[in-house]
């Protein structure tokens, strides 16, 4: 849980705000690319560690949620994670679960009922 708070996490943050890191004109792309670097390599580790596991520990533990979570963030950033095959499956069976299928559904509803109030 640690190492994707202070890996994983915060390798994701220069996709969303890119200017925290660096405020010269131009720089959001330089940015972006230098903590995907990092993300990347964080990815190759964690496919590396579902590997033939179907989840992180021997069960389902409240890590498999955050990293879900992470997966879930990089995707958002169109980030092209087709390498990282175990972390994909390990997505895959998360969005199988009727828990994250409910936190799904009711971000959507959230999501719409921003739209309809602006």
């Amino acid at each position: 849980m640690s190492w994707f708070g202070s890996s994983i996490h915060p390798h994701l943050t220069p996709n969303a705000r890119p200017g925290n890191y660096c405020d010269l004109p131009g720089s959001e792309e330089s940015v972006k690319r230098a903590g995907n670097k990092l993300l990347f390599e964080d990815f190759t580790l964690a496919d590396k560690m579902l590997a033939g596991r179907v989840w992180f520990f021997d069960h389902f533990t409240a890590i498999d949620a955050y990293f879900f979570w992470c997966v879930r963030r990089a995707l958002s950033f169109d980030l092209n994670l087709a390498r990282f095959e175990n972390c994909l499956a390990h997505f895959a069976r998360m969005r199988d679960r009727p828990s994250a299928q409910k936190v799904e559904a009711h971000e959507r509803e959230v999501l719409a009922a921003f739209a309809r109030a602006a």
